[in-house]
């Protein structure tokens, strides 16, 4: 049986751990997603022209 101290706020410390690990892998995945557009973003809008 879980001990109240098993648990953070709502839930369990494993299920917490289970969520922490979920949202980490969000954020790492929106900064992937952020960079690939900035990448796409200079493609399209860097000056290629020689000075």
């Amino acid at each position: 049986m879980t001990d109240v101290t098993d648990r953070i706020g709502n839930v369990t410390r494993q299920r917490y751990e289970q969520l922490v690990t979920r949202a980490k892998e969000l954020i790492a995945q929106i900064a992937r997603s952020q960079f690939a557009l900035g990448d796409m973003a200079l493609e399209i809008f860097t000056d290629r022209r020689s000075s």
